[in-house]
């Protein structure tokens, strides 16, 4: 058959050849024989040659596509999440389509268009030309904003030129525009008071003035010229070159600026508020880059930093400094797309965390990427758009009118020229003096005289009087030691006070500011808006009409549609006669503003609210440091999470991020959830009616915030034994959570009622060890489940005789749970031989740590709303499942309630032995749910604190240092004698001694009275109120009582001198239970052959120290999400078989 098809073909080539006219060029050769795409072109054939050669290859190639279930699959995933999870590449759809290609007739046009399509789809996988590059040149935001984008690097520079977004087109002669002090007096002069509709506050409008600042400083000799760069990089803290930059940063290696120093002293001409909050960010910028030190998260950074090398100290200061300032501005970012837009939408109001988030990488439907992080620059259009002074309110109005009577004594703010202002402005520039007075903000005048701060022309704001316009470039005090608001710096730490801050802060959230309308700006304001608008028309901007058709919005047809009070319609008519002839910057500050409503919360004039949106997306995804370069590796893990945007609600802010700012760098001044701290943008008054509106109010402290009592630390064995002590004058702090997660009953633990205390703390220690056995069988248990659970865990090392195992993570830390799990509570685990269990090992130990976190280390108002939701959510949770077991085996128990038992037990599926200390406390007849509220607490204290005692434990006898300890501990675990166990125990208190899991514990002072640490110091004077700090690690390190080098280690001390648990009424009932157990566990762990650590970072514990309330070091560690925790999350160890 073969032989007879191969016959007709050769036939039909010589049929084809024959037919062929003979070629009439020299070379003998056709045309397209000729042609230099011949030679990848098959031979000419004939037309039966053809048919069968087709349908030869078609056989040979096979069906071009398989039509079975797998396909399917493969289109319906496709055509379903290929813009959105994206597609599934296991159902091999792209395989499938590259064989359909390859299967089609050779040189079709089928095949043709498929290949090309194929390209075009793998094409735009990857951006073109490149997004980014490597290396530190690349990493970092510069000081003057150049190589933003990497492939136009002067694009959005400081010094350089402005640009124009809008063509205007309508020639109007400037000699037929009106007067632009008539056209201020009338349609933008101030006519009475009229508060925000929505009640945002005066502090929106703080904020608003750093991030205009950040965008705009016109050169006031050459206008034209924009003096910072055009990104949202926090310039005014930072700087706009590298000489300014270095001016505010102190340069010791630590990447640190001076203490609340910014660099734009432009803000000394604003109301405090502005130059306060943007303190907020020059702290939380040394904040950030203290913890990126403390982690050192590459291990290249050394502290103290490396001194005897400048080079080497200069490369790490500019690292640090670098890192701390994406991330500080990652902070800036989140504030803007959180809080500020979501003012602007009124998303707080309506109890709504959506934010519109425009950074995240967009794939359109056509496989394109939606462009982000190619550079921006401000455009003359926008400068104009940003200033608001009709929202000025009353109280900023009166500051402003006191700067400009200190500028222009007795003179009438309608008589005041541009020429006249300017010239005073240089007057002070050159002739300052110190010598002023204070303004009725506590603003002193020293503020107009100050560098940097002299009047011009070109820059947008919002609340300001004459710098706001300006740019300089004479020299002055240093920005470390400038002052405004009426407040002195501290003279040892260059800090501001805390409380005075924090009150301008409250006073401006307080304050209403006004709002957006034609005839709202102060007179005051008269020569700038003056200025404004001859600035606009030098710059020959385009009418509003012509920006709104930019926008893509309607033009107005009338002065009345732009503006229907007819007052203000007729005397723009009268000024300008058409609609299209009004001015832009006018036209947008007299337009008619929105109403409130759903979706319209900062309510300005149409344009503006629509404007302000499209630029907030083109500043934010235009920029590579908050878009392509926005990664852990530039910003560090820790970093990266840290400004990470709340979509969750987890602290509170119903989606914004200003509360992290303010309760982090003035926590004695914000409550973890105070309306202030986590909705300054609205008024107290506004904030209160909405939440009560969506009832939510009974979560949030509604009035102004007080100073949290001070922290007075006390550090001798001593000083701790007696606070400890005496109860009635100390009590405990943590009584509030317990009672947040007991329907306000509380622990016997956190009562400091005597015969409560007593009576419910017997109840449950008689429960618990009932007889002299109980005890021992509790040891054993530990002991078995920490041997179980490394072998379970562990696994095999290739070509070596040695297993691994997270000593952490999957032994130490879940052997408690398994106790509470099956002993006390009765928690269904899931497990391997339990899989219909609801709860992980996992799941029920961070269960425990976040409840434990809320109660005792609840100290950071920032993570406070965190843990309080979390915890009493984990409380709901296990509650229900222990008052189950306990209604279940009471005697009287109902069918339901044996029902309810009945199915925890099957979920619980091992056999559990909680049954018998569950029928002991049910014995008693109190009721169930105090019971309840009691074994909750006992299993709280039992599980995240003794898993990190046991860690340490373990971590600190793997040291080098401590190989003779080690030793002698292997030694003690292979024998069982009542004197080798006393010994191991006491190896085990003197590890938990010096490297305690609980650096110290609270009381509070119930009276006035005194603590007196050792006999050679002065009493400490306390006041009733104040909050002490019980430094348990300090007392541990007492030269007093451990001798002169406490750090030896001595596993004969008497048992009584170890603070670790407590003392006084408040021991904590498991100090004997500890020292029953814990040597179990850690005669499970070094009986291990041959135990050592894992190689490198993964055998250490990720952790680092952090001084506590002046001199008390606490171990803080970095989870695998680059949490900072006090809890240490993962160590791996070897061991041999």
């Amino acid at each position: 058959m073969s032989s007879f098809l191969d016959t007709l073909k050769n036939a039909s080539d010589l049929l084809h050849l024959s037919s062929e006219k003979l070629p009439v060029a020299p070379d003998g050769l056709t045309d397209t024989e000729a042609s230099s795409t011949s030679l990848n072109k098959p031979a000419d054939h004939g037309l039966v040659y053809k048919l069968i050669d087709d349908v030869e290859g078609a056989f040979q190639r096979g069906d071009p596509i398989e039509l079975n279930e797998q396909t399917l699959l493969a289109v319906v995933d496709a055509l379903r999440d290929a813009n959105s999870v994206g597609v599934d590449d296991r159902y091999m759809l792209l395989e499938k389509l590259f064989t359909l290609v390859a299967r089609l007739p050779p040189d079709s046009a089928i095949q043709a268009k498929m290949e090309n399509v194929m390209v075009e789809y793998l094409w735009y996988d990857l951006p073109h030309p490149p997004a980014t590059y490597l290396g530190k040149k690349y990493a970092y935001r510069t000081a003057d904003g150049s190589f933003n984008n990497v492939h136009t690097p002067d694009l959005g520079k400081a010094r350089t030129p402005y640009t124009r977004s809008v063509q205007p087109k309508n020639p109007i002669p400037y000699s037929s525009l009106p007067d632009p002090g008539l056209v201020f007096d009338s349609l933008l002069r101030r006519d009475g008071s009229a508060p925000h509709p929505s009640g945002i506050s005066s502090l929106l409008f703080a904020f608003a003035n750093i991030v205009i600042h950040s965008l705009f400083k016109t050169d006031e000799k050459k206008p034209f010229i924009n003096n910072t760069s055009s990104y949202l990089d926090l310039s005014p803290l930072y700087g706009d070159s590298d000489a300014v930059q270095k001016s505010v940063r102190v340069l010791d290696g630590r990447g640190l600026l001076h203490e609340d120093t910014f660099a734009d002293n432009r803000l000394l001409m604003m109301p405090p508020s502005t130059p306060a909050l943007l303190i907020m960010f020059s702290r939380n910028h040394n904040y950030i880059a203290t913890k990126l030190l403390q982690i050192n998260e590459r291990g290249t950074y050394t502290d103290p930093p490396p001194s005897d090398d400048p080079a080497a100290l200069m490369t790490q200061d500019d690292d640090i400094f670098n890192k701390a300032r994406l991330v500080n501005c990652g902070h800036f970012m989140n504030v803007i797309l959180t809080d500020y837009i979501g003012a602007i939408l009124g998303l707080p109001k309506d109890g709504n965390t959506w934010r519109l988030d425009p950074l995240q990488q967009i794939r359109e439907f056509d496989r394109d990427l939606l462009e982000r992080g190619r550079g921006n620059a401000v455009s003359v259009e926008f400068n104009l758009l940003y200033r608001w002074h009709a929202t000025i309110s009353t109280t900023d109005e009166a500051w402003t009118e006191d700067i400009m009577r200190k500028m222009f004594p007795s003179v009438s703010w309608q008589s005041i020229t541009p020429t006249e202002f300017r010239q005073r402005v240089q007057e002070l520039r050159l002739g300052a003096t110190a010598a002023s007075t204070a303004g009725p903000s506590g603003a002193p005048a020293t503020a107009l005289l100050q560098p940097h701060s002299t009047g011009s022309t070109g820059n947008g704001s919002t609340h300001s009087s004459t710098s706001s316009h300006t740019s300089s470039s004479s020299s002055g005090a240093p920005p470390s030691t400038w002052t405004f608001g009426g407040m002195r710096r501290d003279p040892k730490t260059g800090r501001f006070d805390d409380d005075e801050l924090a009150n301008i802060l409250h006073n401006a959230t307080e304050t209403v500011a006004q709002s957006y309308r034609a005839r709202g700006t102060p007179d005051v304001m008269r020569v700038i808006e003056v200025i404004a608008i001859e600035q606009a028309r030098s710059w020959g901007v385009c009418t509003l009409n012509e920006f709104r058709q930019f926008l893509g919005l309607k033009a107005y047809t009338s002065f009345e549609e732009w503006n229907p009070n007819p007052e203000i319609a007729n005397a723009a008519r009268a000024l300008y006669m058409h609609i299209d002839r009004l001015e832009l910057y006018v036209g947008m500050q007299a337009e008619d503003a929105k109403k409130p409503g759903p979706g319209a919360g900062l309510c300005p004039g149409y344009t503006i609210s629509r404007a302000i949106l499209a630029d907030a997306v083109s500043l934010t995804r235009g920029d590579r440091f908050y878009t392509t370069d926005f990664t852990p590796y530039n910003l560090s893990a820790w970093g990266f999470q840290d400004c990470a945007m709340d979509k969750t609600n987890a602290n509170g802010a119903l989606g914004g991020g200003i509360g992290k700012l303010l309760l982090r760098n003035l926590p004695s001044n914000y409550s973890y959830n105070s309306i202030y701290g986590l909705f300054p943008f609205y008024t107290p008054k506004t904030m209160s009616a909405a939440l009560k509106d969506l009832g939510l109010s009974t979560q949030y402290a509604l009035d102004r915030p007080l100073k949290a009592p001070p922290v007075i630390s006390v550090n001798t064995w001593a000083g701790v034994t007696s606070v400890l002590a005496d109860f009635k004058a100390f009590s405990v702090t943590y009584g509030d959570s317990m009672r947040a997660m007991t329907k306000g009953y509380g622990f016997f633990l956190a009562f400091d009622e005597p015969s409560k205390h007593i009576f419910d703390m017997e109840l449950m220690r008689n429960a618990l060890f009932p007889n002299e056995a109980a005890l021992p069988g509790y040891a054993e248990f530990y002991g078995n489940m920490t041997s179980r659970l490394i072998r379970e865990k562990s696994f095999s090392l290739v070509g070596q005789a040695s297993r691994s195992v997270d000593i952490v993570r999957d032994v130490l830390n879940l052997v408690p749970v398994h106790w509470v799990s099956r002993h006390i509570a009765g928690i269904p685990l899931k497990t391997k031989n339990n899989p219909h269990g609801p709860h992980t090992e996992q799941d029920v130990y961070m269960f425990m740590e976040v409840v434990f976190t809320f109660i005792f280390l609840n100290v950071q108002p920032e993570t406070g709303w965190f843990l309080r939701t979390n915890a009493q959510k984990v409380a709901t949770v296990l509650q229900t499942y222990i008052q189950g077991h306990i209604d279940a085996e009471r005697a009287s128990a109902s069918v339901l309630a044996r029902f309810k038992g009945a199915v925890l037990n099957w979920l619980s599926g091992e056999q559990t032995e909680e049954d018998t200390f569950i029928k002991r406390l049910a014995a008693s007849g109190r009721p169930s749910d105090i019971l309840s509220y009691n074994v909750f607490g006992v299993i709280i204290a039992s599980c995240a604190n003794f898993s990190q005692a046991a860690t340490q434990i373990v971590n600190f006898y793997l040291d080098d240092a401590r190989s003779k300890e080690r030793a002698e501990i292997i030694r003690l675990v292979h024998q069982d004698t009542p004197e080798g166990n006393a010994r191991l125990l006491g190896y085990i208190l003197e590890a938990m001694r010096l490297d305690p899991q609980a650096p110290g514990i609270f009381r509070r002072a119930a009276v006035d009275t005194e603590i007196q640490e050792s006999g050679e110091k002065e009493p400490t004077k306390v006041l009733k109120g104040d909050t002490i700090f019980v430094s348990i690690r300090n007392a541990g390190y007492d030269p007093a009582v451990f001798g002169p080098d406490p750090t030896v280690i001595d596993p004969t001390r008497p048992s009584e001198k170890y603070m670790m648990f407590g003392s006084g009424m408040h021991a904590c009932l498991g100090r004997w239970f500890v020292e029953a157990t814990m040597p179990h566990v850690i005669r499970s762990v070094f009986s291990l052959k041959n135990l050592r650590r894992a190689p490198g970072q993964s055998g250490q514990l990720d952790r680092f120290n952090q001084t506590l309330y002046g001199s008390t070091q606490a171990s803080m560690f970095v989870d695998p999400r680059a949490n900072v925790t006090p809890w240490p999350p993962s160590m791996l160890l070897v061991y041999d078989l």
